[in-house]
């Protein structure tokens, strides 16, 4: 005799006036308009479906979504969306993301309460961005110099850097950590022609400061 497995119900969708309802609760003494828990909480689901579908354990409640939105983010909401331009506003820069809190809860992939904001979305970039202490996987350096491979600097871009760079003096770790670097590195002829050429541009350079400096005084 052959059995079958029962279909596992389906999860019952709630009506707008249930999710209204959700929310008024939630929220407790904030308001919100019914519009603004509308798209609100679509916008919850739809990051709940995305970041699932990225492997993402998702434990975040819809009280938990909304406790990370402040009341200044909800007014901000209200206002643009009486003025018919909150689809804009959330599409740009500063419209606001459910996202990470830092990069270290991004590599966790357990998305909660304790790991989740609610910001911007320059705010959400620079939470993920690496921080005083962290290092490039080796991924992201293979990433980063594929990039900038082949790239060259124009001579804005390499007055710049000089200009950044000039006076700065390096530290004996930063001055050990470049010695590493380049202990054992071997330089191409093309690498050695361009170094003696510098140097032989810098020599004319200061010859002829030098021959200036004396006809002036002369």
């Amino acid at each position: 005799m052959s059995t079958t497995n029962p279909k596992k119900p389906m999860a019952k969708t709630p009506t707008p006036a249930e999710v209204i309802a959700k929310f008024k609760v939630a929220l407790g003494v904030r308001t919100i308009s019914d519009d603004l828990a509308i798209i609100l909480n679509r916008k919850y689901e739809a990051s709940k479906r995305y970041q699932t579908k990225a492997g993402v354990t998702f434990n975040l409640t819809l009280d938990e979504y909304l406790s990370l939105i402040s009341s200044a983010q909800i007014d901000n909401m209200e206002i643009r969306l009486k003025k018919n331009g909150l689809k804009r506003f959330m599409k740009s820069d500063f419209g606001f993301v459910l996202t990470w809190k830092n990069k270290t809860a991004l590599h966790a992939k357990v998305m909660d309460v304790s790991t989740a904001d609610f910001v911007n979305r320059i705010k959400s970039k620079r939470n993920v961005q690496n921080q005083k202490g962290d290092t490039h996987t080796q991924a992201s350096k293979d990433a980063i110099s594929a990039k900038l491979k082949g790239v060259s600097k124009s001579n804005e871009h390499k007055a710049a850097i000089s200009a950044a760079t000039k006076g700065v003096k390096r530290s004996a770790e930063a001055k050990e950590n470049i010695s590493k670097g380049k202990t054992g590195r071997k330089q191409t002829q093309a690498q050695k022609d361009a170094i003696a050429e510098g140097q032989r541009r810098r020599h004319a350079l200061r010859k002829a400061a030098k021959e200036a400096a004396g006809k002036s005084n002369g």
